[in-house]
């Protein structure tokens, strides 16, 4: 059971991590501290009857409870403030510079690439690269639950030329002065330098997106910082 003195520790360790867990997922600093004000009142009612003793325990039982707070905020297109109310708390209030200092560190100006990475490496360690290859040649889709549909057949053909500074050809198969070539890390033969494979690739990035399916899953993954 968790120790009453032991929340604002807690508090302390994890609030940043949390207003970035909703900012990156709102995209509104307000909207976000709404969020991380009503998710820790929840977590304060609850911290008599926590069980985790470790970090990590604690930091799960958290975004469960995060997740809902936002599950629940994209389906209403509000911020419940049920919790603060419950303990007599007010909405937190940010000056508009502190709400400008998150928006830029976090929010609209932030690199999405922090979610979606980590959504791509979720989906190929649960499913396998199989279960959503988007390029099978037997006439059957990627799952319907796939995020990313990856491209495996294919590649990106690059042209490349001499470099009219030193008049090398740098990983360029097939160039001549009058000639342009491939771009190649071979010398002897067409290897295209960006290939398809499976997984994230220089060709295709994580493939195609299924939108649906990255909205609902946008909220369940936890972007590393």
């Amino acid at each position: 059971m968790a120790d009453d003195g032991d929340f604002d520790a807690f508090y302390r360790q994890e609030s940043e991590a949390l207003l970035v867990f909703f900012a990156r997922r709102t995209l509104d600093a307000e909207t976000a501290l709404e969020l991380m004000a009503e998710t820790f009142a929840h977590a304060y009612l609850g911290w008599r009857g926590l069980r985790g003793d470790s970090r990590e325990q604690r930091q799960a039982w958290l975004y469960t409870i995060a997740r809902r707070r936002l599950s629940r905020y994209l389906r209403r297109g509000r911020v419940e403030r049920r919790a603060l109310q419950r303990l007599g708390i007010q909405t937190p209030l940010a000056h508009e510079d502190d709400l400008a200092l998150i928006e830029q560190r976090f929010g609209r100006q932030g690199n999405i690439n922090y979610v979606l990475y980590p959504m791509a490496a979720q989906q190929f360690n649960q499913r396998g690269s199989a279960q959503c290859n988007g390029s099978q040649t037997n006439g059957r889709l990627p799952e319907a639950s796939c995020v990313f549909n990856d491209i495996t057949l294919g590649d990106m053909d690059i042209p490349c030329g001499q470099n009219p500074d030193d008049g090398h050809f740098y990983d360029c198969h097939g160039a001549s002065a009058v000639n342009i070539g491939e771009l190649s890390t071979s010398s002897s033969r067409n290897d295209p330098a960006y290939p398809a494979t499976a997984g994230y690739d220089l060709a295709t990035g994580l493939g195609s997106v299924n939108a649906t399916n990255l909205f609902f899953a946008w909220p369940g993954v936890v972007p590393k910082h």
